[in-house]
């Protein structure tokens, strides 16, 4: 019998961490401590790293899965420590450790438990380096022990990582079996999706070089959407401006303003820009106009760039607080779309700190935000223009009563016309001309539509 069948756990010889995972810690650290999104940091901690491209896949795959299963990971390893660890850092490498031992098949158990005691050593924490090999160790042998709660929101808050209170307030809004699709839905096999930048490129041609250059595809639901599953961010397509990553949501929602020739429009909360971008190329050369609205000056900067790379003319970009009406704009527009800050909901599997970072409050406080920036804007539209509000979260809070609430306040407008502009899967989902959208059942990310056209001639 070795020393570890009797029970004894002998820390592992001192070889260092990889720098991978030394990398993951860090940004896990940016994300925790600092505030940062994990999408932002991902891309600028890889884009400054000189690690190789297989080393990028296993620092991706282990940042966002331990971001995306902390709860259920830290559920995990309760199960084998006596109190939860205190130590901020630790607690982040015992994560790390047990996302590897759960999830990862091709890192070896002896693997992820050693190079987790480097990494607390590394960081200094020399006095907790027997209790993580302790821990991690245990976890590998005694995994198939792990018993889960069998229902509810219990159930679902460990399995779905989310807080007990959202996977509460889902099964109240939508049941337990879609509930159930939302938190467990995840976007890691759920291929990119571009469009051509219909300025340049038509999209039988970018078929054609999507083909030439060894790039698997094939058509979206929503026209001029492709799905791409081998595409690199800097494929010249992307860097030269010829084509855009979009969400296909994203483009419903483009789709539910109805852009025409010599319109025109306001996107009146446009980073990072791809809406507004996308209407300025459905403008063509024409005599319309996108304008944009930012709050932000750094945003404002995003939008900017969006649009010198794609080399639109006819987009143009304020810094403005969209919920403060500009009057000598009143009724001088065709459309606004307001894409609306919210709480996210509907791209948690694409981005898992949200589940780490929202609060119950957020749902009282956005929907203030949400109706000022609708009633801030609604004063632009000539009749029978069309104001568009999207989301992208789950929350009906957000969404449908936010909507009830500014058509009570203003009978000039009436919900209508939403059905008619999107593709025929998507349109089935319209209900009193609003329609949310779930990445579970339809494919695409989480998102709510809604289509407002203000009426003709008089009203009461």
């Amino acid at each position: 019998m070795t020393m570890n069948q009797r029970g004894r756990n002998p820390l592992p010889p001192r070889n260092g961490a990889t720098p991978a995972r030394v990398l993951v810690l860090e940004m896990l650290l940016d994300v925790t401590r600092g505030g940062g999104y994990a999408g932002l940091v991902l891309g600028k901690r890889l884009r400054e790293s000189a690690l190789s491209e297989l080393d990028k896949a296993f620092v991706t795959e282990l940042f966002y899965g331990t971001l995306e299963r902390t709860i259920q990971l830290d559920f995990c390893l309760s199960r084998f420590m006596e109190r939860p660890m205190q130590d901020d850092v630790v607690r982040l490498i015992l994560q790390m450790g047990a996302y590897q031992i759960l999830f990862m098949d091709r890192v070896p158990d002896f693997a992820a438990c050693n190079q987790q005691v480097e990494l607390v050593r590394r960081f200094r924490k020399d006095s907790l380096a027997g209790i993580v090999n302790a821990v991690l160790r245990n976890l590998s042998r005694g995994r198939e022990e792990i018993v889960y709660p069998k229902e509810g929101a219990e159930r679902l808050s460990i399995l779905g990582s989310s807080p007990l209170w959202l996977a509460e307030k889902l099964i109240q809004w939508y049941g337990e079996g879609d509930a159930e699709g939302l938190l467990l839905s995840s976007g890691k096999d759920r291929p990119m999706t571009i469009r051509p930048n219909l300025l340049r490129l038509g999209d039988e041609e970018l078929e054609k070089r999507l083909g030439a250059s060894g790039v698997r595809f094939e058509k979206g639901v929503v026209p001029h959407l492709y799905r791409v599953w081998n595409l690199k961010p800097g494929h010249p397509l992307l860097a030269g401006g010829l084509a855009s990553v979009m969400g296909e949501a994203s483009a419903l929602a483009v789709m539910a303003v109805g852009v025409k020739g010599g319109m025109q429009i306001l996107d009146a909360c446009a980073a990072p820009g791809g809406k507004a971008c996308y209407m300025a190329e459905l403008l063509g050369t024409s005599a319309g106009r996108v304008h944009a609205f930012e709050l932000h000056e750094h945003r404002v900067q995003l939008v900017q760039a969006y649009a010198a790379r794609l080399g639109l003319d006819t987009l143009r970009v304020r810094q403005r607080d969209a919920s403060l009406p500009i009057a000598d704009m009143a009724e001088t527009l065709d459309a606004v779309l307001v894409d609306a800050p919210c709480s996210g909901l509907g791209v948690m599997h694409e981005k898992p700190d949200i589940k780490l970072t929202l609060k119950p409050e957020a749902f009282e406080e956005l929907p203030k935000i949400q109706a000022a920036i609708l009633e801030g804007c609604s004063g632009y539209l000539k009749p029978g223009g069309a104001l568009v509000y999207s989301t992208c979260t789950l929350n009906p809070a957000e969404n449908e009563e936010v909507v009830r609430a500014f058509l009570t306040e203003h009978p000039e407008f009436e919900a209508k016309g939403l059905e008619k502009r999107l593709p025929k899967p998507f349109a089935a989902r319209v209900r009193e001309g609003m329609a949310n959208f779930f990445p579970h059942l339809d494919g695409v990310d989480g998102f709510f539509i809604a289509r407002l056209e203000k009426k003709k001639g008089r009203w009461a």
